[in-house]
């Protein structure tokens, strides 16, 4: 009589086959968290495009702002005080910009296709077209 041959008729095949299994899963859920901390987009929330579209944009365009001051470093008007500051650290240029504004309504924010969330991206330039 022949023996038949069953998969789970000793201990190893079981350590085998689950061994296989459970390096299936890690290598698939490590997969998923890569993709999803790199790849997968996630958009948390949108900004309408009414509020883009119908901000007031006449204090930006104020073409009668007198006593304007430009330097190499710095900005100045009645409204908007720009100064910028290079420093050298570790071989490293860092410049850092301080900024004083007298209302907040010249404070303005741009998101990658008006939306905030994980890895949205757009080109600086094309988000600077916005405004």
């Amino acid at each position: 009589m022949k023996k038949k041959f069953y998969i789970f008729s000793n201990s190893r095949n079981y350590i085998k086959i689950f061994s296989y299994i459970y390096l299936i899963l890690l290598f698939s859920f490590t997969l998923y968290l890569l993709m999803d901390t790199f790849v997968i987009k996630k958009v948390y929330s949108n900004v309408p495009e009414t509020i883009i579209n119908n901000q007031d944009y006449s204090l930006t365009n104020n073409t009668n702002v007198t006593n304007k001051i430009i330097t190499d470093n710095s900005y100045t008007d009645e409204n908007i005080q720009i100064a910028i500051t290079n420093y050298r650290e570790y071989d490293t240029s860092i410049y850092v910009a301080d900024i004083l504004i007298n209302n907040p309504f010249y404070l303005k924010t741009a998101f990658a296709h008006n939306s905030y969330g994980k890895n949205v991206t757009e080109k600086t330039s094309s988000i600077a077209m916005l405004f």
